[in-house]
């Protein structure tokens, strides 16, 4: 969905690359195919720049594209980084999955623009720092996580429930319960926009 909503903004560069890491991620035949069909009218979208003088435009986006080609090395290195840090962390190899989920944030950071590995990378190390007690170093990681998400995703994106929810969870630890419950309520807010009052969506907090 989110590569979708990135291909209506023509942002074409950012839309192909969420629809290759889904599926690589995916295998099934119906993930294939988007990716394939998005590639489709890619080229049909640049044809189309072409037919109607916007030769430059097309040029500029092949360009864009090609540029995406040439230095796949960083998000392949940014997957295992990923990858690593959470099999570190999963076998309580703290030390290891925090300069592992570090070594994502900087990978991830080059990409141009920024995806959503971004945020969930910021996410993983917000929750590692929250898990050693340092709220402090938690609470700056997950509020970059909340802004590259709202970069990522616009301000209503479901995306952002994820950061609001981890800041509330932040402040709660901490007693602060002013803060937690605004971090909350927004969360909430999101939610209802997105799915509607009645979602059972709202009470995930």
């Amino acid at each position: 969905k989110f590569a979708a909503t990135l291909e209506k903004r023509e942002d074409w560069v950012a839309a192909l690359d969420q629809y290759q890491q889904a599926a690589k991620i995916d295998q099934s035949p119906e993930t294939q195919s988007q990716y394939n069909m998005a590639k489709v009218r890619l080229n049909q979208h640049i044809a189309s720049m072409k037919v109607s003088g916007n030769t430059a435009g097309a040029a500029n986006l092949k360009a864009s594209l090609h540029s995406e080609k040439v230095s796949p090395g960083i998000s392949d290195k940014l997957d295992a980084a990923m990858q690593a840090g959470v099999k570190a962390n999963s076998e309580r190899r703290f030390d290891e999955a925090e300069k592992d989920y570090k070594e994502a944030v900087e990978l991830a950071d080059k990409l141009q623009p920024h995806d959503i590995r971004l945020a969930t990378s910021l996410w993983n190390l917000g929750n590692l720092y929250a898990s050693k007690r340092d709220f402090v170093r938690s609470e700056a990681t997950y509020q970059r996580q909340l802004k590259v998400t709202e970069e990522v995703g616009g301000p209503q994106s479901p995306m952002m429930t994820l950061p609001l929810q981890a800041l509330g969870g932040n402040a709660l630890w901490q007693k602060d319960y002013p803060t937690a419950l605004d971090f909350f309520s927004r969360a909430v807010e999101v939610n209802e926009k997105t799915f509607g009052e009645n979602s059972d969506q709202r009470s995930e907090e």
